[in-house]
């Protein structure tokens, strides 16, 4: 998610500090579930917009205010 461009697998693997292996198995259930997508031409992976609807719904459930109280 810090990346502007879309990465490589073999990159993302080694940011993760885990195997390839571990990372496509991962890539492929995130891309099932429409959290992940692979540029065909690039072979390069990056997330979608679909993981703004888990901060969003933990932003709306979450009262900021009550948290920030000591």
């Amino acid at each position: 998610s810090e990346q502007p461009e879309p990465m490589r697998i073999s990159d993302i693997a080694q940011r993760c500090g885990m195997n390839v292996s571990t990372v496509h198995r991962f890539l492929t259930a995130l891309q099932a579930r429409g959290y992940a997508v692979q540029d065909m031409e690039s072979g390069r992976y990056s997330l979608t917009f679909k993981f703004c609807r888990i901060g969003n719904s933990i932003q709306a459930r979450t009262d900021l205010r009550e948290m920030s109280l000591p």
